[in-house]
């Protein structure tokens, strides 16, 4: 390690770039489409030395062009997504009719109108001014949904940890416009929150996630179309998805990417080449690694040694013929903390009847102690929590 300070100095580009908008002192231009992008602020880090620099995460849509005398080398780690030429479009439709599948339109299409119908939705981008107290409630309940969302997968969410500077920079940020803060209602309840960050005509998804409860109307699709649909309108030329390769997403791109570390020294420098072999061969091997997801193992074993708990499961239920069912006429209230876990289960028959939540009364069956009745103006049903 003491080697690598000494010879090496690192820079994470993607965060520095779009979080920060600065770029290192060596890089003379940064391009996108052949174009200077021009609100460049240059940052301190990594003047002309001795040392090799290192830009890790530099997405290869942008073009760099660097200072005199200086020699650089990339290689290649990890895909990202993105949308492209989004500001040639004229509305959403037209480009989900240019770039999505007939089934997937109809998909998209009916969870916006079953969500629609079933709660009182609202949508609303935060992009040039958030009250201070709106953003610290509105962060918080990002953090909440993203602890919940992590103890169902494998893996790791290193943000989570630096949650504080995330708060204060989604505030500034977004008042001075170069961060925005997507957020889906149901009523005054936010059940979808996006973080992006704005850099010209690009927009990077920094960090999202979206309330379980409502799964079953697809809120990842949703959350997509809307803020595509807030590009178009915007002249947002990219919107940049970022890493994390699933099949939602997938199915919304039409721009794929990659990330690359530019490793940076002065011109006929031995231990640049040196370095650069020995960093390649240990990307290999880490790729190899990521392939036979040996992270994934790695950091569930530390987490199980720590106590930490990464085996969220909702309550699974079944549905059976409510008649016949008894009940004592008292209504049960889902949004008291007490009953938390029926929500998930009366969200989904709202979306499978189609009736509005407020439609909906859920009793407790005097049949069974783990029963429940859902009654709405057109159909009941019960469910039986497992």
């Amino acid at each position: 390690m003491k080697l690598k300070r000494y010879f090496l100095e690192e820079t994470n580009f993607y965060l520095s770039f779009f979080e920060k908008q600065h770029v290192p002192s060596i890089c003379k231009n940064i391009l996108f489409n052949n174009n200077n992008l021009t609100k460049i602020k240059k940052s301190n880090e990594n003047k002309l030395s001795s040392k090799i620099t290192a830009l890790n995460l530099f997405p290869n849509y942008l073009k760099l062009e660097l200072n005199k005398n200086l020699y650089s080398k990339k290689l290649t780690h990890k895909p990202g997504l993105a949308i492209s030429g989004i500001e040639k479009f004229k509305s959403i439709d037209e480009y989900l009719k240019t770039q999505c599948e007939s089934n997937f339109r109809k998909t998209v299409s009916r969870s916006i109108k079953r969500l629609e119908f079933c709660f009182n939705i609202q949508y609303k981008m935060f992009h040039g001014n958030i009250d201070r107290d709106e953003c610290v409630f509105l962060m918080k309940t990002l953090y909440t949904l993203i602890k919940i969302r992590f103890t169902q997968r494998s893996g790791r969410n290193t943000i989570i940890n630096k949650w504080d500077y995330y708060t204060e920079l989604a505030f500034n940020n977004i008042n001075n416009k170069t961060a925005s803060l997507y957020v889906i209602y149901n009523g005054d309840l936010p059940i979808v929150l996006s973080l992006n960050f704005h850099f010209e005509k690009l927009m990077f998804s920094a960090i999202s996630s979206y309330d379980l409860n409502y799964s079953k109307f697809s809120l990842g699709n949703i959350d997509i179309y809307k803020q595509v649909e807030w590009c178009i309108h915007n002249n947002i030329e990219l919107f940049d998805i970022g890493y994390g390769d699933y099949p939602y997403k997938r199915r919304w791109i039409n721009f794929t990417y990659n990330f690359e570390t530019l490793y940076i020294a002065k011109k006929n420098s031995v231990i640049f080449q040196i370095y650069t072999f020995l960093s390649h061969s240990k990307t290999k091997l880490i790729h190899y690694l990521i392939l036979k997801k040996v992270n994934y193992w790695f950091h569930d074993t530390v987490d199980k040694i720590k106590g930490i708990d990464k085996t969220y499961v909702p309550k699974e239920y079944s549905v059976f013929d409510s008649y016949g069912h008894q009940h004592d006429g008292n209504s049960i209230n889902i949004n008291e903390d007490a009953y938390f876990y029926l929500r998930k289960p009366v969200y989904d028959y709202a979306y499978t009847s189609q009736e509005h939540i407020s439609d909906l009364k859920i009793y407790k069956s005097e049949n069974d102690s783990n029963s429940y009745i859902i009654k709405g103006k057109k159909s009941e049903s019960g469910v039986k929590l497992n």
